[in-house]
């Protein structure tokens, strides 16, 4: 029996996240990534959408820490990056440094961080598993859709997660694009430390949500 095709949108069986919800999903998510970083000293090398739990209260939890390695730091207690024997993570959330050469630092997870977000308010998922092969490589990851619509970069309404109705945060959509691109960097010293990202997610939910006039939107292939 064929399975019937997933729809977009990150719905849940009587509710559907809402932009509210998904930017305090977002600014939660940061503030873990900061306590693990800055206080146990730990990189997860998992953080993806399916690793975060949600209460009652919809505050999200990290979870799932088999794959979380120590932060390296010199004798100044500057952290440093640390090679890996193995590579293991999910497709799409997989930083290209660590997918290239296996080298890991919390700028890994600040990486991961850059895909959730895009799939957390686009409803998309993070890589196209495609068995038939119909799908080329270099257009099977969400972070290549992504950087393709940021080249574009006013066509914010097409981009956002169809379960969100018209009614979200357009500026606040763009500051979220803006931060995913920062974090996802090809470059690991061009990503923003999660302190600082957590201040630009709480920056970008101060923007008021309104009502997208639906001619806006057009579906995005």
């Amino acid at each position: 029996m064929r399975k019937s095709p997933i729809p977009q949108g990150l719905e849940q069986p009587t509710r559907v996240l809402n932009w509210g919800m998904r930017m305090r999903i977002a600014e939660g998510v940061a503030e873990g990534l900061i306590y693990l970083h800055d206080v146990l000293k730990v990189i997860n090398q998992d953080v993806k959408a399916g690793n975060i739990l949600l209460d009652a209260n919809f505050v999200p939890k990290l979870t799932d820490f088999g794959l979380a390695t120590k932060v390296v730091v010199n004798r100044s207690g500057v952290e440093k990056r640390s090679k890996i024997t193995e590579l293991k993570g999910t497709m799409g959330y997989i930083a290209p440094e660590a997918e290239q050469s296996h080298w890991v630092s919390t700028k890994y997870d600040v990486y991961s961080y850059g895909v959730f977000l895009i799939v957390l308010f686009t409803g998309r998922r993070p890589y196209n598993q495609n068995q038939n092969e119909t799908v080329p490589e270099d257009k099977r990851k969400l972070t290549d859709w992504f950087l393709r619509v940021w080249a574009r970069y006013g066509d914010v309404p097409e981009a956002a997660d169809t379960a969100l109705g018209n009614a979200y945060s357009v500026e606040g959509f763009k500051r979220i694009f803006q931060i995913a691109r920062l974090c996802i960097s090809a470059d690991p010293k061009a990503r923003p430390p999660m302190r600082d990202v957590v201040t630009m997610v709480r920056q970008a939910a101060v923007f008021p949500v309104r009502v997208v006039p639906l001619v806006e939107r057009r579906h995005t292939v």
